[in-house]
């Protein structure tokens, strides 16, 4: 009989890190970089100027961060966790498809998700980007206007988010390497109906309780996503100008898991010195390539891809 004693196996580390715009969430994953992590870095929103100016010293760090930017993050998100290879094009910032006007000179990068190694730091930047992209799909494809909808108009758009970004969530939870997601805080005050009283406005029911969430696709579904990760850490500014990282347990903020400690982002709470980085072995690089359209036509015509 197998017990938990005897399983070794290392588990990989599924962050969620929270924070307002600035905070130092795009600069706590370059330091990453910097202490030898190769990290996949997937912006579905503003992180490339932070990224590049926290890795402008250290050349080294920056070569072992893959940077790929998602104009259209859901449709990326949802074949990342239903294909074992994508292929995507820097220029458009999209997935391939026929559609496409390229050149052959263009680049074409191909990845392999069955071939990621463990070791790799997957951060996507950010949740808040692919949540609102996911809001404007589900509208569009339900005729509604999600910029003046309110109330009733919404919930279907809310339910079918819901479930589309929670499907996602699940196959990142299982995800064999390593997964940063940066998010942004919101505050969600969970209400009731007043004792002896029918049907009642939400805004006229009593709040029970007031806690920071991470924004998503609703504010009931950021109150839940904390479940599918091992951590949970909450990044703000002090009055010194320092990056504190919080992972202790509050009942008025959503964070905690393996962790119960606050400190220095930057120094005692790095990402290197809390979950430690294991580097990757440099001849297992099949699971990224970057090609050029001809080759990558050359290819497919061979039937070698």
């Amino acid at each position: 009989m197998t017990t938990i004693a005897d399983i070794n196996d290392t588990i990989p580390t599924h962050l969620l890190l929270i924070g307002q715009t600035k905070s130092g969430k795009t600069k706590f994953t370059a330091e990453a970089a910097k202490a030898g992590a190769t990290i996949l870095f997937l912006d579905a929103d503003h992180g490339y100027a932070t990224l590049k100016r926290s890795l402008s010293d250290n050349v080294d760090a920056a070569k072992r961060v893959h940077y790929l930017k998602l104009h259209k993050p859901l449709a990326f998100m949802q074949e990342l966790i239903r294909k074992e290879t994508l292929y995507y094009v820097p220029r458009y910032g999209t997935l391939y498809s026929n559609s496409l006007q390229l050149n052959d000179n263009d680049d074409i990068i191909r990845l392999a998700t069955t071939k990621i190694p463990k070791e790799v730091i997957m951060v996507i930047d950010s949740w808040t980007g692919i949540a609102m992209d996911t809001i404007e799909q589900v509208a569009n494809e339900l005729s509604v206007n999600a910029l003046t909808a309110k109330g009733n108009a919404m919930r279907p758009v809310y339910a079918n988010a819901g479930r589309i970004t929670t499907n996602i969530l699940k196959a990142l939870q299982y995800a064999p390497w390593n997964v940063i997601v940066l998010a942004h805080p919101e505050l969600y005050e969970q209400r009731k109906r007043p004792k002896g009283r029918g049907v009642v406005r939400e805004e006229d029911m009593e709040i029970v309780r007031t806690v920071h969430i991470p924004l998503s696709v609703s504010k009931p579904h950021g109150y839940t996503i904390g479940k599918f990760f091992t951590d949970i850490g909450v990044l703000s500014v002090d009055r010194l100008g320092k990056s504190v990282l919080s992972y202790k347990r509050d009942s008025e903020i959503i964070a905690g898991g393996t962790l119960d400690i606050k400190g220095n982002a930057e120094e005692e709470l790095s990402y290197v010195n809390t979950f430690g980085i294991t580097p990757v072995n440099k001849e297992s690089n099949s699971w990224i390539k970057t090609m050029k359209i001809s080759e990558y036509k050359e290819l497919r015509k061979k039937g070698e891809l």
